[in-house]
């Protein structure tokens, strides 16, 4: 950063540099023959110069600098959350930065491991761990014991940000999944249009009924690692099925009641009742599908909704809890906020995240449900249209804490998309990456 004054077309200059040391440099004046009182004055103001350029750069070095890396998404309220934190904290500038999702999760880690993070960021809470574990992140512990009522926080929300016993993380918000459906759609088909299926054999009927021309009865997303993966762990845990053991020790996404996780979606693309794209399919391109009526039923998140409905005002959406199987299931999902230990102002960071998980911040920010009780009454969250997926938490559980969790994501997502491509079968495929998958866990 750096502050000029100009004297007589002359400049001194005062920079701030990186470390947050300040130099002045006054430049040298020429002589101007026959003028001695004129070197005289700008000698004096060059001097005033320099003096008031220390000055401003001594109070811009008062003035803490963070940056917080934030979502894509919800832009708005965040810019307007930085403005009023800036306005209301004159010795702390914050500067927000937003990252798409696609590639969100690699970005985060080569930052922290190449020393590149920013003071603060919001994480998946499924990443919590995982950046922890590089011990780049800050433990915010005694942070969080003297200034957080933490019985405020739905008690399950800190799990996903605990790591050896520490706390790496603040849950600013929560989430599971639930079915969203076409209400027209259903409608159109001859089903009931304020039900809907009970079951995942009974979603496989109305998959069917709901292709026609130009509309497919379900949707997934088939390119995005969490997403897919998202689907898989569900359906597996429905069955009666689950992809590590319960000590966390070996894989076991090739066990019979895993595997029909993998048979049942695939069979749904083999069938044709999902998009022919779903290869090559986000989880945002599903959404703009549905909102185009061109998706009847989708698994997904709550804040699928309002992008919808901006998309389409005319959408008649119905929601419904997650199918039944042998259970009914679905992951405790949500964001975290940390702070890196990279940071060279924690105290102030700490600042931001204090005001950030506000009730009043944390209620207009979150895209789901926020994780304060005090936060949950704001009049957004009583939408009937909400309803399942509030009680689907009551299903829901949380992927276990291990560090390795996204690199098994990843070799699951690999695998499916094999059995998507004709290249393997649902049981090869398992089978491959339960192989691949112990072989991380044994690290």
């Amino acid at each position: 950063m750096v502050w000029w004054k100009e004297v007589h077309g002359r400049r001194a200059r005062a920079v701030m540099q990186r470390d947050s040391t300040c130099v002045v440099e006054v430049p040298a004046q020429e002589s101007r023959k026959g003028v001695a009182g004129v070197r005289t004055r700008v000698a004096v103001l060059l001097v005033a110069a320099a003096i008031g350029a220390v000055w401003s750069c001594s109070a811009a070095a008062a003035v803490k600098q963070i940056t917080w890396w934030a979502g894509a998404w919800n832009q708005d309220v965040a810019r307007a959350i930085v403005e009023e934190f800036n306005r209301t904290h004159s010795d702390i500038r914050v500067q927000v930065e937003f990252f798409p999702w696609e590639g969100m999760f690699e970005k985060y880690l080569v930052s922290l491991v190449t020393g590149n993070a920013p003071d603060v960021m919001n994480v998946a809470v499924d990443w919590n761990v995982p950046f922890a574990s590089t011990g780049r992140l800050l433990a915010l512990d005694e942070y969080i014991a003297r200034d957080l009522d933490e019985k405020d926080f739905l008690p399950n929300t800190w799990i996903k940000a605990t790591f050896e016993g520490k706390r790496f993380g603040v849950p600013y918000r929560t989430e599971t999944a639930a079915l969203l459906y076409d209400k027209a759609a259903f409608r159109a088909a001859g089903l009931d249009p304020n039900r809907g299926p009970a079951t995942w054999q009974e979603l496989a009927t109305y998959a069917r009924r709901l292709t026609s021309a130009g509309r497919y009865g379900y949707g997934y997303p088939g390119k995005e690692p969490n997403n897919v993966t998202m689907n898989l762990i569900t359906l597996m845990w429905c069955s009666g099925g689950d992809f590590v053991s319960k000590d966390l020790t070996r894989a076991t996404v090739s066990e019979p009641k895993a595997l029909r996780a993998a048979e049942f979606l695939s069979q749904l693309y083999f069938d044709g009742v999902v998009p022919s794209s779903t290869l090559e399919n986000t989880g945002d391109d599903v959404r703009r599908l549905m909102a185009n009526n061109r998706v009847a039923m989708t698994l997904t998140g709550s804040y699928d909704i309002d992008p919808i409905k901006a998309a389409n005002p005319r959408a008649e959406l119905g929601s419904a809890l997650v199918p039944e199987w042998e259970t009914r299931a679905s992951l405790l999902a949500g964001w975290n906020v940390v702070i890196t230990k990279q940071s060279k102002r924690p105290d102030a960071a700490w600042e931001f995240v204090k005001f950030f998980v506000m009730p009043e911040n944390m209620a207009r920010y979150t895209m789901t449900f926020p994780t304060r009780y005090s936060a949950a009454g704001f009049p957004r969250f009583q939408d009937p249209l909400l309803r399942p997926f509030l009680e689907q938490t009551r299903y829901a559980r949380p992927l276990p804490n291990i560090p390795q969790l996204q690199q098994l994501r990843q070799i699951m997502y690999e695998e499916f998309q094999q059995v998507l491509l004709r290249r393997k079968s649902a049981r090869d495929a398992m089978e491959s990456a339960e192989v691949r998958m112990n072989e991380v866990l044994a690290r």
